[in-house]
């Protein structure tokens, strides 16, 4: 289950680190957002190191669809309500310039990555409205814009909602190069942060500044992200011997899909759900249908999946990790548009610590939150405490005895909750059904095949290795 991308480029091998050092400005993770931060960092004189949990891009990165855009999704008539229209206008410049700035990077060192400008697309096969009330947020912030029905989708649609110039690329290819002028260390997690002091297991770096870019920030307390956002998984598949689209597709129907294509191949994505909530699988055969119902000569050639933050106002959290840590940054909740969104990180918290100024954006990880995002975090509070409580709930589970192969279930054994998996060969997999993270109890992804906590979206193997965070512990 490879993505397209990490099949061809492959990075080089770095150390662990195992000394103690010390450096102007330490970054955690090595995904597109900690290397284009580390890369504008260096570009203006700021020593960096850059640890990495597991391997270069081997997180969310190498997951994404690999749409640089500022359409995302029909956000644009929701930010009006919500934070008003020039903070609305702020978001969309924002994002839109992040466009300008990778395409920048890659002139400047003249990278081969597939990077196209094309228009993208909001589409509604039966819910006009939507793109009717986003339609008027674009005319009220002044991003031009075009209604049209005329796609080359393969089905009709009622509207669709149009804006030139956005931008595609090989994200891989594109951090290949610029990786390689960072200082790297893999398989290198983060224990623990005191001050100015991060822990790894076999070293200490002392930092000047820190910026959590690994997706989801780790450190619990005062920056409360496990309360602010919750964690979604979305799927895509990979598709030959279909016609080729000259645009990029974002579907705003129930269960909407997503397209776009890459050299031959066109990647169909869909089926996003909050993570732990896949008990019954399914995804990747629905969007196989999907695939064979639009193309009869479709052949799936790759699948994968991604997982995203999700943030109760659709903005993500980019710059001071709280008021009591003014040296740690943090960039998260990219609310599945992560590929424009590392772009804004590397240009707010860069110039934040260049300059000495925080940058205050609409971003702001300490901004105000009104009655709907309050709403989202009590939402998701009620999901964490009914999961944590299950927990203590006398539990009879099922029979593991009963389980069939390929099959998982949360099961009583000697007593004790344990979350079981019985593979093809009838081998069982048993590990505790308790998060280590807060302490939720796990539920199963049918087409992944991994146990995930549906409190804030930590993901285990079946053997318990931690897949993402915010957990640090494996089972």
């Amino acid at each position: 289950m490879n993505s397209i991308w990490n099949e061809t480029v492959h990075f080089e091998k770095r150390n662990q680190l195992c000394k103690d050092t010390n450096t102007d400005v330490l970054i955690i993770g090595a995904g597109i957002t900690g290397i284009l931060c580390g890369y504008m960092l260096e570009k203006n004189g700021v020593k960096c190191k850059v640890l990495e949990a597991g391997k270069i891009c081997g997180g969310q990165t190498k997951n994404t669809t690999a749409k640089i855009t500022a359409q995302h999704a029909d956000i644009y008539h929701r930010l009006i309500k919500s934070v008003g229209t020039e903070k609305a206008k702020e978001y969309f410049l924002y994002n839109n310039g992040a466009i300008d700035t990778i395409e920048k990077i890659i002139k400047e060192e003249n990278i081969s990555c597939h990077f196209e400008r094309l228009p993208s697309y909001l589409y509604c096969t039966n819910e006009k409205e939507k793109i009717e009330k986003e339609a008027a947020a674009y005319n009220e912030l002044g991003i031009k814009h075009e209604i049209t029905k005329e796609t080359d989708l393969p089905f009709e649609v009622e509207s669709a909602l149009k804006i030139e110039n956005q931008a595609q690329f090989s994200p891989l290819e594109f951090l290949l190069p610029i990786s390689n002028k960072l200082e790297i260390y893999e398989n290198t997690p983060v224990t623990k942060i005191e001050k100015n002091l991060v822990f790894t297991r076999r070293a200490r770096v002392t930092a000047d500044k820190i910026i959590f870019a690994c997706h989801f920030p780790f450190v619990n307390f005062p920056g409360l992200y496990f309360a602010k956002m919750h964690q979604e998984r979305s799927y895509v598949i990979a598709v030959d011997n279909v016609e080729q689209l000259s645009g990029m597709y974002y579907g705003l129907d129930k269960d909407g899909l997503s397209f776009r294509s890459f050299s031959n191949i066109l990647l169909l994505g869909g089926g996003s759900h909050r993570t732990g909530k896949n008990e019954d699988g399914g995804k990747y055969e629905m969007l196989k249908e999907k695939a064979h119902k639009f193309w009869k000569n479709a052949k799936v050639i790759s699948h994968w999946s991604a997982q995203d933050c999700i943030t109760g106002d659709g903005i993500p959290y980019i710059g001071q990790f709280s008021r009591k840590n003014k040296n740690i940054f943090v960039a998260t909740g990219f609310n599945k548009w992560g590929m424009t969104s590392s772009a804004v990180c590397a240009q707010i918290i860069s110039k934040s610590i260049v300059t000495g100024k925080n940058e205050e954006t609409v971003f702001s990880p300490m901004r105000n939150v009104n009655f709907e995002v309050l709403g989202e975090i009590i939402k998701d509070s009620a999901q964490a405490l009914k999961s944590i409580s299950s927990q203590f709930i006398t539990f009879t589970g099922k029979n593991p005895n009963k389980l069939e192969k390929d099959s998982a279930a949360v099961c009583a054994l000697d007593g004790k909750k344990k979350a079981i998996y019985k593979d093809e060969n009838a081998k069982e997999h048993i590990i505790t059904s308790r998060c280590p993270h807060l302490g939720c109890e796990m539920k199963w992804n049918a087409d992944d095949k991994t146990w995930e906590c549906p409190c804030h979206g930590s993901r285990f193997s079946v053997d318990g290795n931690v897949l993402n965070e915010p957990a640090q512990k494996d089972i």
